[in-house]
């Protein structure tokens, strides 16, 4: 899950994009992130550009853009940090919001102009949004919220109101909260999984089901033995699996047996059918068996699997899924000549 930027005074406020995400942009994005300011060219568009390639942050600098990902894409964020003023020198047209969000009334224009951070609030509280952990709302402006009534039979808005409303200037308050959200630092920490996005033809699944592995091993460094089996067993399932949907792909398909059904082992040793996935069989192997043997076999060692035993696996997993993007990649580059 990534954190979700909204601001449309970006080229304004561009030196706080450092000093909120610094913790957690690459540092190429950073570099080009500098090289861009000394650009007297560099408009918002670049920096939002720039951004939304990071991995972990997106950027929307309209109130129709903003909307358009909190709609369709709102369970992708693990944060949204919203400037609550999103008209600055430029009010957008009740046209262009209506063709984002045709539920956005003349009512609702003349009521959140200037204020639609508010809108975007109530909007997500409707959907059962938990705004209290994931929405912090940046303004200059002291007033109450257009919604402050509607709010208040939907959230402990006194709560909300203290820890998630932070006055322009403070914004040195999210840092520590960007890097306490383990989604965000998973991103950062192990990008290799979120590689394979944007490629429609490989189920998500896959890496929501590594997140959740890493995300559990995360909060328990020192899980025992059992725990360790269980998520060994889960990559052998997230692999298998894999290989179907690579299978599928005409460049990669690696055998074919019309009416029959092939077992988990035989998916592996078949990989060898094709010179490109020939590649990745080591690594299915070494997953395969050492979550098989663990599963199956019992151990007077108390302390076998280990942790290290699982990170091992976790790593082989990683690689098959740079190597998938990577060559899924070149197939797109093929496919658009």
């Amino acid at each position: 899950m990534k954190i979700l930027y909204i601001e449309d005074e970006l080229m304004k406020h561009v030196n706080k994009i450092d000093e909120l995400f610094g913790s957690v942009l690459t540092k190429k994005i950073t570099r080009q992130l500098k090289k861009l300011l000394l650009d007297e060219d560099t408009d918002s568009t670049d920096i939002k550009n720039l951004m939304n390639g990071s991995n972990v942050v997106d950027v929307a600098i309209t109130f129709p853009a903003a909307l358009d990902k909190v709609i369709n894409h709102r369970d992708d964020y693990a944060l949204f940090i919203v400037d609550r003023n999103l008209s600055g020198d430029d009010i957008c047209e009740y046209e262009d919001i209506v063709a984002v969000h045709p539920e956005f009334t003349k009512s609702h224009y003349d009521r959140f102009c200037e204020r639609e951070g508010d809108y975007l609030l109530e909007y997500l509280i409707n959907k059962q949004v938990d705004c209290g952990r994931r929405f912090y709302m940046l303004t200059g402006n002291s007033d109450r919220l257009r919604n402050e009534d509607f709010l208040k039979d939907k959230i402990h808005f006194s709560n909300f109101k203290a820890d998630n409303i932070i006055a322009k200037g403070s914004e040195n308050i999210l840092i520590k909260i960007i890097q306490d959200v383990g989604e965000i630092m998973l991103r950062l920490e192990h990008p290799e999984i979120y590689l394979l996005s944007d490629h429609q033809e490989i189920r998500q699944c896959h890496q929501e089901q590594l997140t959740n592995i890493l995300a559990e091993l995360k909060r328990q460094p020192t899980m025992n033995r059992e725990k360790i089996r269980g998520n060994l067993a889960k990559l052998r399932t997230v692999v298998v699996e894999l290989l179907d949907d690579i299978n599928k792909i005409d460049e990669l398909c690696y055998y074919s047996l019309a009416g029959q059904k092939a077992s988990e082992r035989n998916k592996i040793n078949w990989l060898e059918g094709n010179q490109k996935t020939a590649f990745i069989k080591p690594y299915c192997d070494y997953i395969y068996t050492i979550a098989s043997e663990t599963s199956t076999h019992s151990f007077d060692d108390d302390n076998f699997p280990t942790i290290h035993t699982l990170n091992s696996a976790i790593s082989a997993t990683k690689d098959i899924f740079k190597w998938l993007s990577i060559e899924l990649e070149k197939i797109k580059h093929c496919d658009n000549k």
